[in-house]
């Protein structure tokens, strides 16, 4: 015997599975509302079809986003209300965790240089390396000189006690 769900339930069940966490997978949300994964699966794609949710195949997804696409989001999102950002998101086909992670990754993007930047500070170090130590055996010939030199002069004498 199949359970009826009022329309209600059904529009929060899908809102829940639609706003989910990056983390968050569907089978946790169906667990969580006492829902089978199929039924769930069922709803949304009838709600598409009746146009309760826009199909966002056609539309552009947030990991198609450039960087200064998100940026502008970011700045236009950042001072708005709690109400107000919702509706912002609706309008744009966004959830308000895409708009946190876009702000997490631009912050931890200022903190870690890229991969080719990388490559060129260690391939300066290595330079510096190197000319460290080459200058450090420099030094050490040049102090074994002077010490060999002094030897020399203690034992024969220096040249200008010989004039």
């Amino acid at each position: 015997m199949s359970k009826k769900y009022s329309e209600t339930f059904k529009k929060r069940a899908i809102e829940k599975a639609l706003t989910r966490g990056n983390g968050v997978s569907m089978d946790k949300v169906c667990n969580d509302i006492g829902v089978a994964s199929g039924t769930l699966y069922h709803w949304i794609e009838k709600s598409r079809k009746s146009g309760f949710i826009k199909n966002t195949a056609s539309e552009k997804r947030p990991q198609d986003w450039n960087t200064a696409e998100k940026l502008q989001v970011l700045i236009e999102s950042g001072s708005l209300t709690e109400e107000n950002l919702n509706s912002y998101c609706r309008r744009n086909g966004l959830y308000k965790h895409h708009i946190e992670q876009w702000k997490a990754d631009m912050a931890s993007t200022n903190t870690n240089p890229d991969k080719a930047e990388m490559r060129a500070l260690r391939e300066e170090n290595k330079k510096l390396k190197k000319e460290l130590r080459r200058k450090d055996k420099a030094l050490a010939e040049t102090a074994a000189l002077l010490v060999l030199q002094k030897k020399v002069e203690e034992i024969w004498g220096s040249r200008d006690e010989e004039d």
